[in-house]
Protein backbone atom coordinates (compact mmCIF):
# COMPACT_ATOMS: atom_id res chain seq x y z
CA UNK A 1 0.00 0.00 0.00
CA UNK A 2 1.12 3.81 -0.94
CA UNK A 3 1.78 5.88 1.55
CA UNK A 4 -0.76 8.59 2.21
CA UNK A 5 0.36 11.90 -0.04
CA UNK A 6 0.86 15.27 1.46
CA UNK A 7 -1.52 17.10 -0.41
CA UNK A 8 -1.53 20.82 1.60
CA UNK A 9 0.16 22.46 4.32
CA UNK A 10 -1.79 25.13 5.92
CA UNK A 11 -0.62 28.48 7.44
CA UNK A 12 -2.03 30.57 9.73
CA UNK A 13 -0.85 33.63 9.81
CA UNK A 14 -1.00 36.35 12.83
CA UNK A 15 1.42 34.44 15.29
CA UNK A 16 2.67 31.96 13.29
CA UNK A 17 3.83 33.48 10.13
CA UNK A 18 3.79 37.37 11.34
CA UNK A 19 4.63 38.58 14.17
CA UNK A 20 1.36 41.41 14.16
CA UNK A 21 0.94 41.82 17.93
CA UNK A 22 1.50 45.80 18.14
CA UNK A 23 -0.58 46.13 14.93
CA UNK A 24 -3.57 44.22 16.11
CA UNK A 25 -3.41 45.59 19.26
CA UNK A 26 -3.58 49.35 17.83
CA UNK A 27 -6.08 48.63 15.69
CA UNK A 28 -8.34 46.97 18.22
CA UNK A 29 -7.77 50.14 20.41
CA UNK A 30 -9.08 52.30 17.52
CA UNK A 31 -12.20 49.78 17.06
CA UNK A 32 -13.01 50.22 20.86
CA UNK A 33 -12.81 54.19 20.63
CA UNK A 34 -14.77 53.50 17.59
CA UNK A 35 -17.52 51.51 18.71
CA UNK A 36 -17.54 51.03 22.20
CA UNK A 37 -18.86 53.23 25.35
CA UNK A 38 -15.97 52.25 27.23
CA UNK A 39 -12.33 54.06 26.38
CA UNK A 40 -10.05 51.99 25.08
CA UNK A 41 -8.16 53.12 27.77
CA UNK A 42 -10.08 52.23 30.44
CA UNK A 43 -9.80 48.40 29.24
CA UNK A 44 -7.06 46.67 31.13
CA UNK A 45 -6.61 43.97 28.74
CA UNK A 46 -5.82 46.88 26.08
CA UNK A 47 -3.05 48.78 28.22
CA UNK A 48 -0.46 46.44 26.55
CA UNK A 49 1.02 43.46 24.07
CA UNK A 50 1.62 41.65 27.24
CA UNK A 51 -2.07 42.01 28.80
CA UNK A 52 -3.64 41.83 25.19
CA UNK A 53 -1.69 38.49 24.35
CA UNK A 54 -2.62 37.58 27.61
CA UNK A 55 -6.16 37.26 27.43
CA UNK A 56 -6.28 36.32 23.45
CA UNK A 57 -4.44 33.11 24.47
CA UNK A 58 -7.54 32.05 27.16
CA UNK A 59 -10.40 32.12 24.61
CA UNK A 60 -11.02 30.08 21.89
CA UNK A 61 -12.66 32.55 19.73
CA UNK A 62 -12.56 36.29 18.91
CA UNK A 63 -16.16 36.87 19.42
CA UNK A 64 -15.60 35.57 23.02
CA UNK A 65 -12.19 37.78 23.22
CA UNK A 66 -14.85 40.71 22.39
CA UNK A 67 -17.14 39.77 24.53
CA UNK A 68 -15.56 38.58 27.78
CA UNK A 69 -12.60 41.07 27.97
CA UNK A 70 -13.67 43.97 25.53
CA UNK A 71 -16.93 44.23 26.68
CA UNK A 72 -19.07 44.54 23.58
CA UNK A 73 -22.64 43.05 23.43
CA UNK A 74 -23.36 40.66 20.07
CA UNK A 75 -24.41 43.95 17.72
CA UNK A 76 -21.31 46.22 18.76
CA UNK A 77 -18.57 42.72 18.49
CA UNK A 78 -20.63 42.60 14.65
CA UNK A 79 -20.18 46.09 13.92
CA UNK A 80 -16.63 45.92 14.93
CA UNK A 81 -15.83 42.80 13.06
CA UNK A 82 -16.84 44.46 10.01
CA UNK A 83 -14.55 47.28 10.49
CA UNK A 84 -11.54 45.32 11.38
CA UNK A 85 -10.10 45.12 7.38
CA UNK A 86 -10.50 48.97 6.79
CA UNK A 87 -8.67 49.77 10.19
CA UNK A 88 -6.33 47.25 9.37
CA UNK A 89 -5.08 48.45 5.95
CA UNK A 90 -5.21 52.16 7.28
CA UNK A 91 -2.94 51.17 10.31
CA UNK A 92 0.52 51.85 9.71
CA UNK A 93 2.12 49.74 12.83
CA UNK A 94 4.90 47.61 11.32
CA UNK A 95 4.55 43.93 11.27
CA UNK A 96 7.49 41.52 10.94
CA UNK A 97 7.98 38.22 9.59
CA UNK A 98 9.15 35.58 12.34
CA UNK A 99 12.86 34.31 11.30
CA UNK A 100 12.93 31.62 9.63
CA UNK A 101 10.00 31.45 7.84
CA UNK A 102 10.67 32.63 4.47
CA UNK A 103 13.22 29.76 4.34
CA UNK A 104 10.74 27.08 5.49
CA UNK A 105 8.04 28.55 2.54
CA UNK A 106 10.36 28.20 0.04
CA UNK A 107 11.71 24.81 0.95
CA UNK A 108 8.26 23.66 0.93
CA UNK A 109 7.36 25.05 -2.64
CA UNK A 110 6.71 21.93 -3.60
CA UNK A 111 3.80 21.59 -1.69
CA UNK A 112 0.20 23.52 -2.20
CA UNK A 113 0.72 26.38 0.51
CA UNK A 114 -1.96 28.75 1.54
CA UNK A 115 -3.43 30.89 4.44
CA UNK A 116 -6.70 30.60 6.39
CA UNK A 117 -6.69 33.20 9.05
CA UNK A 118 -8.84 35.40 11.20
CA UNK A 119 -7.40 38.90 9.35
CA UNK A 120 -8.22 40.39 6.24
CA UNK A 121 -7.10 38.64 2.88
CA UNK A 122 -6.54 42.35 1.70
CA UNK A 123 -4.30 43.09 4.47
CA UNK A 124 -2.57 40.05 4.21
CA UNK A 125 -2.01 39.93 0.93
CA UNK A 126 -0.58 43.50 2.00
CA UNK A 127 1.98 42.43 4.36
CA UNK A 128 2.86 38.99 1.99
CA UNK A 129 3.84 41.31 -0.88
CA UNK A 130 5.83 44.08 1.08
CA UNK A 131 8.13 40.83 2.36
CA UNK A 132 8.06 38.75 -0.97
CA UNK A 133 6.38 35.83 0.15
CA UNK A 134 2.69 36.32 -1.98
CA UNK A 135 4.13 33.64 -4.28
CA UNK A 136 4.31 30.80 -1.71
CA UNK A 137 0.28 31.15 -1.75
CA UNK A 138 -1.93 29.69 -3.79
CA UNK A 139 -5.25 30.31 -1.55
CA UNK A 140 -5.26 32.72 1.44
CA UNK A 141 -8.79 32.75 3.21
CA UNK A 142 -9.53 35.84 5.46
CA UNK A 143 -12.73 36.43 7.64
CA UNK A 144 -14.27 38.12 4.80
CA UNK A 145 -14.94 34.87 3.04
CA UNK A 146 -16.85 33.38 6.44
CA UNK A 147 -19.78 34.31 7.93
CA UNK A 148 -19.24 35.62 11.50
CA UNK A 149 -20.62 32.60 12.94
CA UNK A 150 -18.52 30.23 11.18
CA UNK A 151 -15.05 31.39 11.96
CA UNK A 152 -12.65 29.75 13.83
CA UNK A 153 -12.39 27.68 14.99
CA UNK A 154 -15.17 26.32 12.71
CA UNK A 155 -13.75 24.50 10.22
CA UNK A 156 -15.50 26.27 6.67
CA UNK A 157 -12.45 28.61 6.33
CA UNK A 158 -10.19 25.39 6.51
CA UNK A 159 -12.53 23.50 4.06
CA UNK A 160 -12.31 26.49 1.74
CA UNK A 161 -8.52 26.83 1.50
CA UNK A 162 -8.40 23.62 0.88
CA UNK A 163 -11.43 23.67 -2.20
CA UNK A 164 -8.79 26.22 -3.61
CA UNK A 165 -5.40 24.23 -3.15
CA UNK A 166 -6.25 20.98 -4.24
CA UNK A 167 -9.92 21.16 -4.82
CA UNK A 168 -10.27 18.35 -1.29
CA UNK A 169 -7.76 15.74 -2.97
CA UNK A 170 -7.09 12.77 -0.64
CA UNK A 171 -3.98 13.17 1.68
CA UNK A 172 -2.92 14.28 4.64
CA UNK A 173 -2.98 17.89 5.32
CA UNK A 174 -1.11 20.49 7.55
CA UNK A 175 -2.50 22.77 9.25
CA UNK A 176 0.42 25.00 12.04
CA UNK A 177 -1.23 27.60 14.05
CA UNK A 178 0.00 29.49 17.41
CA UNK A 179 -3.15 29.17 19.30
CA UNK A 180 -5.65 26.52 20.66
CA UNK A 181 -8.55 27.88 17.61
CA UNK A 182 -6.40 26.59 14.90
CA UNK A 183 -6.00 23.11 16.58
CA UNK A 184 -10.14 23.48 16.85
CA UNK A 185 -10.62 24.11 13.78
CA UNK A 186 -8.31 21.08 12.81
CA UNK A 187 -10.40 18.92 14.79
CA UNK A 188 -13.59 20.09 13.77
CA UNK A 189 -12.39 19.90 9.89
CA UNK A 190 -11.47 15.88 10.65
CA UNK A 191 -15.03 15.65 12.26
CA UNK A 192 -16.24 17.28 8.66
CA UNK A 193 -14.21 15.10 6.51
CA UNK A 194 -15.52 12.21 8.49
CA UNK A 195 -19.29 12.85 7.77
CA UNK A 196 -18.77 14.10 4.40
CA UNK A 197 -16.84 10.65 3.83
CA UNK A 198 -13.98 12.99 2.05
CA UNK A 199 -10.77 10.88 2.95
CA UNK A 200 -8.82 14.08 4.30
CA UNK A 201 -6.72 13.72 7.36
CA UNK A 202 -5.94 17.06 9.19
CA UNK A 203 -2.83 17.00 11.00
CA UNK A 204 -2.12 19.88 13.81
CA UNK A 205 1.85 21.47 14.19
CA UNK A 206 1.37 24.00 17.08
CA UNK A 207 4.01 26.75 16.90
CA UNK A 208 5.89 29.17 19.46
CA UNK A 209 7.83 30.78 17.91
CA UNK A 210 7.97 33.90 20.54
CA UNK A 211 8.75 31.70 23.57
CA UNK A 212 6.02 33.44 25.60
CA UNK A 213 3.53 30.30 25.87
CA UNK A 214 4.30 26.35 24.84
CA UNK A 215 1.39 24.18 22.78
CA UNK A 216 1.88 21.94 25.64
CA UNK A 217 0.22 23.63 27.85
CA UNK A 218 -2.68 24.43 25.59
CA UNK A 219 -6.26 22.64 26.66
CA UNK A 220 -6.39 21.16 23.04
CA UNK A 221 -3.01 19.04 22.30
CA UNK A 222 -1.14 19.08 18.76
CA UNK A 223 -0.25 16.82 16.89
CA UNK A 224 3.20 18.26 16.26
CA UNK A 225 5.20 21.23 18.31
CA UNK A 226 7.27 23.46 16.36
CA UNK A 227 9.48 26.06 18.23
CA UNK A 228 11.20 27.16 15.12
CA UNK A 229 10.01 27.29 11.99
CA UNK A 230 12.89 25.12 10.37
CA UNK A 231 11.19 22.17 13.22
CA UNK A 232 8.73 22.20 10.57
CA UNK A 233 10.59 20.88 8.17
CA UNK A 234 11.51 17.83 10.00
CA UNK A 235 7.37 17.27 10.74
CA UNK A 236 6.54 17.80 6.77
CA UNK A 237 9.60 15.01 6.22
CA UNK A 238 8.16 12.28 8.68
CA UNK A 239 5.60 12.46 6.51
CA UNK A 240 6.94 11.70 3.59
CA UNK A 241 6.37 15.25 1.94
CA UNK A 242 8.52 16.84 -0.56
CA UNK A 243 11.52 19.48 1.29
CA UNK A 244 13.59 21.13 -1.24
CA UNK A 245 17.56 21.39 0.30
CA UNK A 246 19.83 24.86 -0.58
CA UNK A 247 16.10 26.74 -1.15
Amino acid sequence: MEPTPLTAVVWDYDGTLVDTREKNLSVTRRLIDTVSPTPAADLPVLESVETYEAALLKVRSWREFYKDYLRLSEEKTDEAGLLWASYQQSDTTPVRIFEGVSVVLGELRQVPQGIFSLNSRGNIRQALEASDLSTYFSSIVGYEEVPFERQKPEPDGLVLCLEELTGLAPGIVLLIGDHEMDLLSAANANRYFDVESIDIRVLSVGVNFRSQHSPSNWPVAPDFEATRPEEILDVVASLGGPVNSGA
